[in-house]
């Protein structure tokens, strides 16, 4: 008897010997690291402007980027604004109800001045783009730039020659190349012959 109790003992501890290695315990999950930084949050519209399409963007507290547009509501919520705003370092976002309605990512003002009559207004936000000149319906974000009256026709804060729609690059010979330079290019040195431009070989 004391035999067989001295086999049975022997026998655990060899199966124990067996098993013991095999049952390992789960390795921890990986740390996943931060990939912005600190956390962040910036609204580009100052807080809950509702009559301005903005966006906020910054670093989540997991780290990651991120970024929320102003969007007009559809569906049950017509004629709603959706406004991102800060809290803290998140982004949150609220649902207004415009009076006038929503277009672009922002309650249309009440009212939207056009004195000029141009279809463009001064408020901007709901009512489009801003007329930067509303006692001239010729000058309006709509409008071309006339490149020698000194106004800012188009209203896109350059004034003729500064705006990119008065360039003008000379290329009498059609190489490519103008005589003006600068926002032209290289200069074309000689502009009558087409042999002759700065991307040619030079003949020794």
């Amino acid at each position: 008897m004391k035999d067989w109790t001295r086999y049975r003992i022997i026998l655990m501890i060899v199966l124990l010997t067996l098993v013991v290695p095999v049952l390992k315990l789960p390795e921890a999950a990986p740390v996943v690291q931060a990939q912005g930084g600190e956390p962040s949050c910036t609204d580009s519209d100052g807080g809950l402007n509702y009559e301005v399409a903005g966006y906020v963007e910054g670093i989540g507290p997991n780290g990651w980027p991120f970024t929320k547009y102003d969007v007009c509501e559809s569906g049950t919520y017509e004629g709603y604004v959706k406004e991102f705003y800060c809290n803290g370092t998140m982004p949150w976002p609220v649902r207004y109800q415009c009076a006038s309605g929503c277009a672009d990512g922002a309650c249309v003002p009440e009212t939207c001045t056009d004195a000029d009559e141009d279809d463009y207004a001064v408020e901007g936000g709901g009512c489009g783009l801003v007329d930067c000149d509303d006692s001239d319906p010729a000058v309006n974000p709509g409008a071309a730039e006339v490149c020698d009256n000194g106004i800012d026709d188009d209203c896109n804060g350059l004034v003729d020659a500064e705006d990119p729609a008065c360039l003008v690059c000379t290329d009498s010979d059609g190489d490519d190349y103008a005589v003006e330079g600068g926002d032209c290019g290289p200069v074309d040195c000689d502009d009558t012959n087409p042999a002759v431009n700065p991307g040619a070989v030079e003949v020794c």
